[in-house]
């Protein structure tokens, strides 16, 4: 993400021009947006919704709880949220339980689900990263 610092030009005021005017007519880099995302859980984590790409914490887990709620989920959670981060999903075939993981990098957020499952059956269902300038939504990647 760029720092403030590198995201705006310099420009010495002269005479009476005014900050705004010349905010107005100077091009400047745009600062990256923080994006968050989030998983929902219900019923015992068999039923999940996702929400990605959303400028506040808020927004991103009241679309996840909705999206929860829209595949029938009672009494949905949310149990993962991230900032400008990846966020894996994990399932053991056998108890249908689900594990999750995040990092900034894709492969070891999918590394920490398997091993947050810690018994080897294990598989990532789904996985992806937030995107800073990338509009809402956006769809996993499913493995």
């Amino acid at each position: 993400m760029k720092s403030i610092s590198k995201s705006f030009k310099f420009v010495p005021l002269m005479g009476s021009v005014s900050l705004f005017a010349l905010m107005s007519i100077v091009p400047f880099e745009g600062v990256a947006h923080a994006s968050y995302a989030a998983i929902a859980t219900g019923d015992a984590n068999n039923v999940w919704g996702d929400s990605w790409n959303y400028r506040t914490q808020q927004e991103a887990e009241a679309a996840a709880l909705q999206a929860c709620g829209r595949k029938g989920g009672a009494s949905c959670q949310v149990r993962i949220w991230s900032r400008n981060e990846c966020i894996a999903v994990a399932r053991d075939p056998g108890s249908l339980t689900l594990f999750f993981g995040g990092d900034t990098n894709l492969a070891q957020a999918q590394a920490i689900a398997i091993n947050n499952c810690g018994n080897g059956a294990c598989a990532v269902e789904v996985s992806d990263c937030t995107t800073p300038d990338e509009p809402r939504p956006r769809p996993w990647r499913r493995w």
